[in-house]
């Protein structure tokens, strides 16, 4: 026969593991979602620019991340593309949760309501009788190669040169830094680059995704003066931008503030960095790794804030079992949400003190799994 107090007792225990199977279903639909940006989007900007709802762009993969399919990306006049950056940047301005959902996808997302063109390399404009057409142009094909062919009038805006065709046809594949692409080739290929395109037909086929730093292609001579030929050359690709640097060494956990960050001209050449180019986007950041005097700072700098600071008192929680124990201890360094910590279970920091090892749940929360617990001292049990 049952007592009072043992049923009592069950009953706790059964809203515990209830209480622990819902948490753990509302976590899991949170943790661990992800925005993929699309390579291609039937979208449309005016030419005096808009913005495109995210989830146009994105595949959107887990509860928190459909929640944001209204988001507005911001797309410039006539811009052809979206980039991740363009996508980071909104996301962060809308005070995105970057604990719980994750950036990934194609690096650009090519607006194809802007450019349905065809999906051969770009070929030098050639001489045309009256009327002459322009296909619309296609910035960048599926398999990384330039796509789109061209068919107009010699104008002021009409590459003349071979240099001028490949300059061309890089800056309308990065359409969001076009302004600011500069680009530098082999001395050897001085005589091809300065080669006109006027009565000559040039077709210019990159090899991979037009990316920063050093890239290749090949430039096709189809028609002209002798013999078809083709040519394997080589580009370094630069952009000279504005982005946020440290102005002076910052250390990990140090908020981010007019006084150690600032906007410096820069050069950027290396793909695949994250920087950040608005200081709104930077300041009131927690810093997660430090920084030195000069650097470029990276959107993987801009971590969570600290909820416990070193020899903070902190709460334990300590699950065993089914059962929760509650003690308290002190925390040996600084944490933000979900890193780890070390507490010690007596303000004395004597060799013979208790250490152990949990996670940042909270303010002041460290959860604790009991296997890892050197010894918790005194703990009272917890039907909470």
């Amino acid at each position: 026969m049952s007592t009072p107090a043992s049923t009592l007792t069950r009953r706790i225990v059964l809203l515990l593991a209830v209480a622990v199977l819902l948490l753990a279903w509302v976590v899991g639909q949170a943790v661990g979602d992800t925005i993929r940006l699309r390579p291609r989007a039937p979208v449309s900007v005016g030419s005096d620019g808009g913005a495109v709802a995210l989830g146009d762009l994105a595949t959107l993969e887990g509860t928190y991340a459909e929640g944001m399919a209204a988001v507005e990306i911001p797309v410039k006049a006539s811009a052809s593309a979206v980039t991740l950056d363009d996508v980071r940047h909104a996301l962060t301005r809308a005070n995105v949760n970057w604990a719980l959902v994750s950036l990934k996808g194609h690096a650009t997302c090519v607006l194809s309501a802007n450019y349905a063109g065809s999906t051969g390399p770009v070929r030098a404009p050639q001489a045309a009788p009256a009327a002459p057409s322009r296909e619309p142009m296609s910035p960048v094909g599926a398999d990384g190669t330039v796509a789109a062919v061209v068919l107009a009038p010699v104008d002021a805006d009409t590459p003349t040169t071979v240099r001028g065709l490949i300059e061309s046809v890089l800056r309308d594949a990065m359409p969001d830094k076009a302004d600011g692409l500069r680009f530098t080739f082999e001395p050897k290929h001085g005589e091809l680059l300065n080669a006109s395109t006027l009565g000559t037909g040039f077709e210019i086929e990159t090899i991979g995704q037009p990316r920063l730093g050093r890239m290749n292609l090949r430039v096709h001579r189809t028609a002209g003066f002798g013999e078809p030929e083709s040519r394997l050359i080589s580009v370094h690709v630069a952009w000279h931008t504005r982005v946020v640097v440290s102005t002076s060494h910052v250390q990990r956990h140090e908020r981010l503030t007019k006084r150690n960050i600032a906007l410096r001209d820069a050069v950027i050449d290396r793909p695949g960095l994250t920087h950040v180019f608005d200081l709104d986007d930077a300041q009131g950041a927690v810093c997660s790794s430090p920084i030195a005097a000069g650097q470029p700072v990276l959107t993987e700098h801009l971590g969570l804030p600290v909820l416990v600071k070193r020899g903070q008192r902190v709460s334990l929680e300590v699950l065993h079992r089914g059962f929760r124990m509650d003690a308290v201890g002190f925390a040996e360094t600084d944490a933000a949400l979900g890193e780890p910590v070390e507490v010690r279970l007596d303000a004395r920091r004597s060799r013979d003190t208790p250490v152990v090892t949990g996670v940042v749940t909270g303010i002041g929360r460290v959860a604790v799994d009991a296997a890892g617990a050197a010894s918790p001292g005194p703990a009272v049990a917890s039907s909470r």
